[in-house]
């Protein structure tokens, strides 16, 4: 494994949600992609050319191509270096008094998120701020980019389901009842009706204006930016 260079030990808190966001996406979400695309590069390399009959008879085995194994070995311990720090900074923000809440966090609090849901959000921001950072993220795993928001499939890769169970469990974050929808935070359109399960991932995710305001911290962009549930704005809980 390559070596990593020290964490810096002068991190200081953020100075803003825009702050914050960038920093979540040039590090731990590019580094998740990087990884994502190794992945898929090394799964591809492993890709015996003879029929599975043939392989299963001479029971051959096949061996990853070296170069791609390295690359994703590369990619792991980047991801973990860039987490950790990323984790260490978010840590000291939120411990340090005096220090502003967290857009993100407001959210996540005030509606209850997990992980994968707050990983959702920080994505989708991603597709408002400007196309090029979605295209900078789907580009490496070869998903399709759309203005302004990603599809159901896209953003199940990005939450890197490690199994069918959890990939189906995952699409349950999207379903009209879900928090997410149900919040105003997101907003789902389909390009007809749904007729079976595969067009469900086809569906088109994007940050409503009030989940954008409430992330990013600035104000609705437009006059009905407000969540559904306006008992149960971030903002509303200091």
């Amino acid at each position: 494994m390559p070596n990593q260079p020290d964490r810096p030990t002068d991190l200081v808190p953020f100075t803003s949600d825009a702050e914050h966001f960038q920093y979540f996406f040039e590090g731990v979400l590019s580094a998740l992609v990087a990884r994502l695309a190794t992945e898929r590069d090394l799964l591809n390399s492993v890709r015996h050319p003879t029929p599975i009959a043939d392989r299963i008879l001479c029971k051959r085995k096949p061996s990853p191509v070296p170069e791609a194994e390295s690359r994703h070995i590369e990619a792991l311990a980047l991801e973990a270096w860039v987490t950790a720090e990323y984790r260490e900074r978010l840590d000291l923000h939120r411990r340090t008094p005096g220090a502003f809440v967290l857009g993100i966090d407001r959210t996540v609090e005030a509606y209850d998120l997990d992980e994968p849901e707050r990983i959702v959000l920080l994505a989708l921001t991603a597709s408002c701020i400007g196309q090029e950072y979605a295209e900078r993220i789907l580009a490496g795993l070869e998903l399709r980019c759309f203005a302004g928001g990603m599809t159901v499939e896209n953003l199940i890769s990005l939450l890197d389901p490690d199994s069918l169970a959890e990939r189906i469990r995952f699409r349950a974050y999207f379903h009209r009842d879900s928090r997410l929808c149900q919040s105003g935070l997101i907003g789902i359109t389909f390009s007809s009706d749904l007729r079976s399960p595969d067009e469900f991932l086809e569906g088109v995710v994007r940050l409503s204006p009030y989940g954008f305001g409430c992330l990013v911290g600035v104000p609705p962009e437009f006059m009905d930016a407000e969540s559904p549930e306006t008992g149960n704005r971030p903002d509303a809980k200091k």
